[in-house]
């Protein structure tokens, strides 16, 4: 695709078909790109990368959706011809209105369609008196069959009659000349032997007789069913004209007026169909669209497709009333034409009055209550589509139909309604009443007026409209991450104070730790040199004695101090833990609610994912807290170096004294270590204070660290601001060029 600036305005200069119009949709595609590509620019810093890394994945399908918009309307947009695409519910009469259109203002491939229609009809005899006569002349010969087959039956049944009647005549007879044989004489027996009984000659003219009726019947019989064949033959040669005029009707209903229209079944147009037409030279095309109503799935693309094509759009409805909203993921008709007609510069209502009985067109077309809910409509659609947004007109789609049509397959149900309709209103008049002749003006008057400026101004809004698409997208993201900053930057100060508040007070502890620790240390020295002064010891096993006191008490220390060091700290650690731990659930509940986009109330939101730093990183420096710490923290050798100021030295006087004394000695002793012992401990305070001192900065480091790394989410987003308000910058300043070479 190409990718050609539209930053200034002068890159689109020339006029509505030239190469750089038609590269509008590749040039803002490309500039969208390279915008977005701002957006997440690499970083030096690897955690604000990876954050402007999470959101430009979070856009990514926006984008990739709009740069197929942008595809998908350079490959359909006409930059040539003015197209008007007739869109709304199904069953709304669009194709009806259509294929009126189409007859009144001659579309060539329905003037072809009805010349075929004309020449099918002139050549198969297919009109009217010719079909009616073809039905009667089936209907006449059934009944001349029937009567054949009622003549056969009637004189079968006479030829039954007769045969029995024949047969009781012959019966009858011979029973007479059997009787009298029986009763005759010898002699008269042996007259009948020369001369035969007048009986005989009477049954054998009867049987001549009835045989030659019989012949007669035979011939009869034959004649009757000869005929009976003719008159079916002649009924099926009248069916068979009949069947042959009813299979061209099928065809010629294939070039009949209306074939475009829906037949009550829910999605009968599947594909969106164009027709051009032309007035006064200027040549436009009429898009049928399908309905966005029923199984839209089937048909989206084409719905798409024409709506990207058309530079002007008739909304048509059957309803006089504003399209219904829909639910929570089921959009109704309001959602789906914002959604389709938002990018569209020039938007109508079709009001299609239904109207099967021409009673219905006694009075005006619109009546008083159908006004006042349109005006309803027409207030509901300008808030939704804004200045682009025209009027309502209305028009009754079927009588207007049956005003212009002249190619109707006769006997059809249009044919009959036609009839019906034409035997109250004239053509004319039809025409008058439906409004088609309005909108007929409307069409190739103010629509059509102006067509290369509408066509331009169009085509560019589209473009417009996905560039503002994708500001809405960026200004979506804005207005969750600045407030989502600045709570984060409030919650993040209130984290790093207690951090701060919870390091002074374990400087507290700590010195409390020393001190408290040092006390025993000297109470635990002196407990022992005093149990040992009391078992009465000369003064070297005195001083051995404190020494080694002095060393026990030193390792009980080494052990001690450190384990209480590390429990205040530990402490410390939890208490920073526990902190860390509350800002990444607020982290993340902010980043949750903050998640869900609206890109401009188009319903097209999405789901923000940012990967901030979510503490984990702070939690590993919180885990290295105590062990730095303690590595200046080992009090190990700190006494030793106390321990130098000891000294058990007693005057050679108070030595001699003692030694006659032994309550002297012991007084003594237990001065010489209580001086030891003070100075020991002053020295080890000043030691183990400074050494605490020494060890700080490397505890300070580590909560440095931990507070650096606490206001990572809050950099990560103040900077992915920052790049959202430049690309935004550049978005608008995309969108005012694109607006302006639009408006040339």
């Amino acid at each position: 695709m190409a990718t050609r600036s539209l930053k200034h305005p002068q890159a689109v200069t020339a006029a509505p078909g030239a190469d750089e119009a038609r590269h509008v949709y590749s040039a803002a595609a490309g500039e969208i790109e390279r915008i977005l590509g701002h957006l997440g620019e690499a970083s030096a810093d690897e955690e604000v990368a990876q954050a402007k890394h999470s959101a430009i994945e979070s856009l990514r399908p926006t984008q990739d959706r709009l740069q197929h918009e942008l595809s998908a309307l350079e490959a359909d947009t006409d930059w040539k011809t003015f197209t008007i695409a007739f869109y709304g519910e199904t069953n709304a009469g669009k194709s009806t209105l259509i294929e009126s259109l189409r007859i009144a203002l001659g579309e060539p491939t329905k003037m072809a369609s009805q010349t075929r229609f004309r020449e099918l009809q002139d050549q198969e005899g297919l009109t009217p008196e010719k079909i009616d006569a073809a039905a009667q002349a089936v209907t006449e010969a059934g009944a001349v069959r029937a009567q054949r087959e009622a003549e056969r039956s009637a004189l079968q049944h006479v030829d039954a009659a007769s045969a029995d009647s024949e047969r009781a005549a012959v019966a009858e007879l011979e029973a007479v000349i059997a009787r009298n044989r029986a009763q005759a004489s010898v002699w008269t027996k042996i007259i009948f032997l020369f001369r035969p009984m007048p009986e005989l000659r009477q049954l054998a003219d009867l049987q001549k007789r009835h045989a030659a009726e019989a012949t007669s019947r035979a011939e009869a019989r034959a004649r009757a069913g000869r005929a009976v064949d003719e008159a079916q033959r002649d009924e099926e040669r009248a069916k068979n004209a009949l069947a042959r005029r009813q299979a061209a009707l099928a065809e010629l209903a294939a070039y009949a007026d209306g074939g475009i229209i829906g037949n009550g079944q829910s999605d009968f147009t599947l594909e969106a169909t164009s027709y051009a037409f032309s007035a006064s030279g200027q040549p436009f095309a009429l898009i049928d669209v399908p309905g966005i109503e029923g199984k839209e799935a089937r048909v989206m693309e084409a719905i798409l497709s024409s709506v990207r094509k058309a530079h002007a759009v008739f909304y048509v409805t059957d309803k006089p009333a504003p399209p219904q909203k829909g639910q929570p993921g089921n959009p109704g008709t309001l959602e789906k034409i914002k959604g389709h007609l938002a990018a569209h510069t020039e938007v109508w209502t079709v009001y299609n009055k239904r109207a099967t009985n021409p009673a219905a067109l006694a009075d005006a077309l619109l009546n008083d209550d159908e006004k006042l809910s349109l005006d309803g409509l027409d207030t509901t659609m300008r808030s939704e589509l804004g200045d682009a947004y025209q009027r309502t007109v209305g028009v009754s789609a079927k009588p207007a139909f049956y005003g212009v049509a002249t190619c109707l397959v006769p006997g059809s149900p249009d044919e009959r309604g036609q009839a019906k309709f034409l035997a109250r209103i004239d053509r004319a008049g039809l025409l008058q009443r439906s409004n088609l002749a309005g909108f007929r003006h409307l069409l190739e008057g103010d629509l059509v007026r102006g067509h290369e400026r509408k066509i331009r101004r169009s085509n560019f809004n589209k473009a417009l409209k996905v560039v503002e698409e994708a500001q809405a997208a960026l200004e979506g993201i804005q207005k969750k991450l600045v407030p989502m900053e600045k709570k984060l930057h409030e919650r993040t100060e209130d984290a790093r104070l207690q951090i701060r508040s919870a390091t002074n007070k374990l400087r507290t502890r700590l010195d409390t730790q020393v001190q408290g620790s040092v006390d025993e240390f000297a109470t635990r020295v002196r407990e022992a040199i005093y149990a040992r002064i009391k078992s009465d010891i000369d003064n070297d096993t005195f001083k051995q004695a404190l020494e080694a006191a002095f060393a026990a008490e030193q390792a009980w220390l080494e052990e001690q101090l450190p384990a209480r060091f590390e429990a205040e700290l530990t402490r410390l650690q939890k208490q920073i833990a526990d902190v860390v731990s509350r800002l990444e659930e607020q982290t993340q509940e902010l980043a949750a609610l903050f998640a869900v986009v609206d890109v401009g109330g188009s319903g097209r939101g999405f789901e923000l994912k940012l990967d901030l730093d979510s503490g984990l990183k702070v939690g590993a420096l919180v885990s290295t807290l105590v062990g730095a710490a303690l590595l200046w923290w080992n009090p190990a050798g700190w006494v030793i170096v106390a321990l130098g100021a000891f000294t058990a030295v007693i005057s050679l006087y108070k030595a001699v004294r003692g030694f006659f004394s032994s309550d002297y000695r012991k007084g003594q002793q237990r001065k010489a270590a209580d001086e030891n012992i003070d100075r020991v401990v002053e020295q080890m305070r000043s030691s183990l204070g400074d050494n605490l001192k020494d060890g700080l900065p490397a505890l300070e480091q580590k909560v440095d660290e931990i507070d650096e790394a606490l206001g990572r989410p809050v950099a990560e987003l103040r900077s992915l601001n920052a790049s959202l308000r430049r690309s935004l910058k550049a978005l608008e300043e995309l969108s005012g060029s694109i607006k302006a070479q639009g408006e040339k």
